[in-house]
This record gives structure tokens, sequence and C-alpha cells, in this order.
């Protein structure tokens, strides 16, 4: 009975030292890790509610922390370490952690007070490895604001990020991302990016794995028309695009000579709708314009995008010419497109690849359109080459676009247009064929839908309406470039200097 006894007394006396054994390494733990927080950051930069430990499952928590640091907010309701492994820490002086959770974070990065922010200096190492076998994050927000006085710039909802075998070593340092990892996944229930004094972007839902998944994007003008007629200081574009859809399958990106780099093999867009309109009435921009080639091979992020394609998309250009009348309008529906080697640097396999776009639609609502384009981005002098046709199109359908911007109307058909041109930067050559049936210009009086009876007379003489149902082809058609407008304005010069020859 009294070894009995004894035993009981002894095991309890264990009991009692280990409990208490325990409470003072969970303590001391605590103390060590507010040491460290206090000696790494003051107190006016990190500030929390309490810190719990419990040593014997290698587990942590902070919670309601605050850090405000040079620009960058972050606050977190819960920052969560579960199982550190003391036997690596113990073995190589590595840290070793089995997740981290940070449970709605709120970060605010404001770019105005980040200009004294610590960089890291180049002979500074990181002095112990980090694995972290999770980390997530679950709920929150983050926001980057370019000034005080500015909205947000970026505001990003969370839904939930998660990496996984996330580590973070020496190799790392100068990285455009400072770790590596073996996986991951994130997914935003809402997306707002300031593009400019005009435009936002707005994405509905961000899903990140191995593909990146824009649902319902958004380019939203942030002026009506009128309002922004009365801001611009010289003709601009207004522009509204909706996307359904926009798909980067594989994407992947990396550091290349300080540049973003960004890669994927397959790219969808489903379901655009694009809506330019532009008033002719203000102030002529006349700034030279770049060709695509040029604006692609001087782009600040490095891109190779093997295939885009362009699923049952529309677009409608406005331009406005007189006030008196509404704007004229060109409109394009079921675009189908691929574009072949979006690239704008050599991936040093060879020769530098052209980027070839082949595109098809519905143009002004009952005429099939096509347009093929091959253009090479390292050439110097944007050198391209653009061809396709125009199939059976009723004058009438272009009255939307002549009548405002030309003042003029057209009767008959267009029963087939082909053309064919190499160009530059500064001119374009080439040929273009066309059939057309009792084909009849009306000239209107400025203002008015009467027509100028005399001239519409005298133009309609003048036309070859003796080439009746048989293609006429006019070759050698030399066009030079308004160098102050754009591809689309040097594609139109082209074939209305062969359309005038045709006709006259």
């Amino acid at each position: 009975m009294k070894k009995r006894k004894n035993l009981f007394i002894l095991v309890a006396v264990l009991i009692t030292v280990g409990i208490g054994a325990v409470y003072l390494l969970n303590k001391y733990i605590k103390d060590q890790i507010i040491t460290g927080l206090e000696k790494e950051f003051p107190s006016s930069v990190l500030s929390y509610d309490d810190i719990s430990v419990n040593v014997l499952g290698g587990n942590s928590s902070i919670s309601n922390i605050l850090m405000n640091n040079q620009g960058v907010k972050l606050s977190a309701s819960r920052v969560n370490i579960r199982n550190f492994s003391y036997s690596s820490y113990l073995r190589s002086g590595d840290f070793e952690i089995g997740s981290l959770e940070l449970i709605a974070p709120v970060i605010v990065i404001n770019k105005s007070d980040t200009a004294t922010v610590k960089k890291v200096a180049e002979g500074e190492e990181i002095e112990r490895n980090l694995l972290l076998k999770k980390f997530r994050v679950i709920g929150g927000s983050l926001r980057v604001i370019e000034n005080d006085s500015a909205s947000n710039t970026l505001f990003v909802s969370i839904k939930n990020i998660e990496l996984e075998k996330v580590l973070f070593g020496k190799k790392h340092k100068g990285a455009l991302i400072p770790f590596e990892y073996d996986s991951y996944k994130a997914e935003s229930d809402s997306l707002f990016y300031e593009i400019n004094a005009w435009n936002s972007i707005t994405v509905r839902n961000v899903e990140l794995k191995e593909d990146l998944v824009l649902t319902e994007f958004r380019i939203i003008p942030k002026l009506s028309r009128a309002q922004f007629d009365l801001q611009i200081p010289y003709e601009k574009d207004w522009i509204a695009l909706k996307v359904d859809q926009i798909t980067f399958q594989d994407l992947g990106w990396s550091k290349n000579e300080d540049s973003l780099m960004i890669k994927s093999p397959q790219t969808y867009i489903e379901n655009a709708n694009l809506q330019i309109y532009r008033n002719k009435l203000v102030t002529d921009d006349t700034r030279i314009k770049p060709m695509y080639s040029q604006m692609l091979r001087e782009l600040g992020v490095k891109l190779q995008l093997d295939s885009v394609t362009v699923k049952n998309s529309k677009i409608v250009y406005e331009e406005k010419v007189l006030e008196s009348r509404p704007p004229a309008e060109i409109s394009f529906q079921n675009v189908q497109a691929g574009i072949k080697d979006l690239v704008n640097f050599n991936p040093g396999n060879g020769q530098f690849p052209k980027t070839r776009i082949k595109a098809k639609a519905v143009f002004m609502g009952n005429s099939r359109l096509t347009l093929n384009w091959d253009f090479d981005v390292s050439n110097s002098m944007d050198e391209f080459h653009v061809w396709g046709s125009l199939a059976a199109i009723k004058a009438e359908a272009m009255n939307p676009f002549l009548k405002y911007a030309m003042n003029v109307e057209t009767e008959g058909l267009i029963e087939s247009l082909s053309y064919n041109f190499y160009g530059n930067r500064s001119q374009a050559s080439g040929d273009m064929q066309m059939g057309y049936r009792d084909f009849k210009v009306n000239i209107l009086k400025d203002g008015e839908e009467k027509r100028k009876s005399f001239l519409s007379r005298l133009a309609n003489l003048i036309i070859k309406n003796d080439a009746i149902n048989e293609d006429v082809k006019q070759e050698s058609i030399e066009t030079q470039r308004d160098k102050t407008k754009s591809f689309w304005n040097f594609l139109w010069l082209c074939i209305r200097d062969g359309a005038l020859k045709t006709f006259f």
C-alpha cells in the first residue's frame, strides 16, 4: 500500500513538474517571440492583442495584428503557425513550419510613402532557409494607392490563396519572386484597377491555378461621351469593353533582363463586346502614332503568347464628324480570330517568329469579311503584309457610316472585294480586285437629308458601271501613311485608293 502511495505521489509530482515545465517553456517561447518582434519592429510599426504558444504541438498564433511600415499597412484578425519543426531547427538552424495562415488580412500599399522603403543591400545575406509546407490566406483584401489624394489604383478582394512547399532561401535573393513553391491556387471575387483618368478595369472573379481565368472582365469609362469630349485635350478614343471570360492556359511568369516575362501556350477571349467612339470635332492629336509592331517591341513587359483565340465577339466604331448629326457607325459582328506568336522578344530557339493574325467577321450586319495580317516585331521598319476579302455587301449597308462621316449615300451591290498590300511605317503598295453592280452615289447637303442632285448625277456619270458582273483588278496601288493616325486608318487609305481607281 505504501509503495502504491509513493508511486501515486511520484506520478503526481512528475505530472505537476511536466505541466509546470510546459507552462514555463510556453512562457519562455512566448517571451522570446515578443523579444524578437520588439527587436525587429518598434511599437510604432507593429502592434497586436495577444500571442499564444503551444510548445508541444509546435503551434502559435497572434491575434489582431497591425503592421504599418513605410507605406505598407497590414492588419489581420489572426496569424496561425502550425507544426513548427524543432528537430529541423536544432539540426540545421533552418526553419520548417507545417502551415502559416493569415486570417482576413487587409493590406494597403501607398506608393507615395514607399520611397524610403529599405532595400536589401547587395552584400546582405539571408542567414537561414525557411520552408512553409503550406501557406494560406483566407479572406481579406489588397489595396494599392498611387497617392494620398487618389482613389484605389488597385483593389482585390481575396477569397483564398494557397501555396504548397514555399521555400525562402539564399538562392532566391534578387529574384522577381523571392521564393520557390510546388503548387499554388488563388481566387478573388472582385478586382478593380484604375488604368488612367478615363477608364477602369473590373473583374468579377479571378481564379489562378495552372491557368488564369478572368470572368466578366470589363474596361469601364469613367465619363459619359459628352463629358469625355469636354475634358479631353485632343482627339482620343472613348472605350468600353465587356468580355465574358479570358483564359490564359498554363500561365507562367519570371524575370527576364529586369522585365516581367509572361508566357501562355493558349489564350482564349470569349464573347467580347468592344465599343469605340471618337469625336472628330475635337482638336487633332498631331503626335506620330507607332505601328503595333513598334508598340509591342517597346512594351515594358516581355510577352510570349503562342496562340490567342478570340471567339464570338463584336466591335462597334462610332465617329462624330458633324455636330448636327449622330455619329457615323461601323460594326463587326461574330468576330472570330486567331493570333499566332504574339511575342516581343527572341525566345532563343532560332529565328524571331512572325506574328500572324487571321480573322473573320460579319461586316455591317450582312457581309463576310476576312483579314490576314503578318508582321515581325523585331523589324525596325515595321514591315507588314495584310490581305483579305469582303463578300456581297449591299451599298446601302454602308450608309450608317458614309452618310454621317462623308455626307454621302450609296446604292447598289459590291459583289466582291479582295485586297493584298505590303507596307511599312511610311508607305504601302499592292493590288485590289472589286466586282460591283448598279453602284450609285448620292451626295447630300451639309446637315440635310436631301441630295445635291447635280453633283450626284455628275458622280454617277463618272462611275464605271460598265463593269457590271465582272471583277475589276487594280494593281500598283501606292499609298502614303498619315503617321499621325493609326494602322487602321492606313489600311482604310489603301482600300479607299483602290476603290477610287476602280470606280473612276
